[in-house]
């Protein structure tokens, strides 16, 4: 059952920027989880703030973010346990938005892969299958939350306020993305922290006037050579170049260009 339920969950397009597709893994997890007391309340997207729009241009270059999937949460109340859990996750994949056919999965052996399989349908399916085998043994639980982000591939800019609500006063969080190779548990991952790097050149033809212009892109580039010894391999910290763009016709200096 939990292999169907897998299958057809990777059988729906989720990016970011297909909130229709998110949607509907949200509604199949609510239809999972809905008989044993979840109700799943959706929270649109809102526009980014004017001071964030450069982290929008980063993480969603291509979307704006008001048009990006919501967040899904749910909570049950203690029903005898103490404390509270937190369950998070995330319904939208790395998978990038296409028009194309509907992704698929495939059994080879004892494996079941597909896009988003790992990060993180599969960990969905987990969980909904452990909620509703907990409450199968009629034990005391305690409270339970659950915050499902359907913009973490795009930074959880939106989500946030969201997880950091429901994180409030709980005494457990637990997040259902795979374990790493070998099954290892996840205990911590790697914070990403973003920045940019912009140089201004002067515009002139590239032919007749290639003197009096500045190239940018020649100055941005004699930085980015740099930036990768600001790393410090001992304690985990790396300084990597992921986006440049710069210029606008073939035939001008480029007169800026960001990374």
């Amino acid at each position: 059952a939990l292999e169907r339920e897998l299958v057809e969950l990777v059988g729906i397009s989720s990016h970011a920027a297909q909130p229709a597709g998110v949607a509907e893994v949200a509604g199949r997890i609510e239809a999972a989880i809905g008989p044993i007391g979840f109700r799943l309340q959706a929270h649109r997207q809102r526009p980014i703030r004017a001071a964030d729009a450069w982290i929008e241009e980063v993480f969603s270059p291509s979307t704006r973010y008001s048009q990006l999937a919501g967040t899904w949460t749910a909570r049950r109340v203690s029903d005898g346990g103490r404390g509270r859990l937190v369950l998070l996750g995330d319904l939208d994949t790395a998978f990038p938005a296409h028009a194309g056919p509907r992704p698929c999965a495939q059994i080879r052996g004892r494996r079941l892969v597909g896009p988003g399989v790992a990060d993180m349908k599969g960990g969905l399916v987990v969980f909904t299958a452990a909620l509703r085998a907990l409450a199968a043994t009629a034990m005391p639980t305690p409270e339970i939350r659950v915050v499902l982000a359907g913009d973490e591939q795009a930074g959880s800019l939106g989500s946030r306020r969201w997880i950091e609500r429901a994180l409030a006063g709980a005494d457990w969080c637990l997040c259902v993305e795979c374990a790493r190779a070998g099954g290892r548990l996840m205990a911590g991952r790697g914070h990403i922290g973003i920045g940019t790097v912009t140089a201004h050149g002067r515009e002139a033809h590239t032919g007749s006037a290639h003197e009096s212009g500045i190239n940018a892109i020649d100055s941005l580039a004699r930085v980015l050579v740099r930036l990768p010894r600001l790393s410090r391999p001992d304690r985990e910290i790396y300084v990597t170049a992921t986006l440049i763009t710069g210029g606008r016709r073939r035939s001008v200096m480029p007169a800026r260009a960001r990374a």
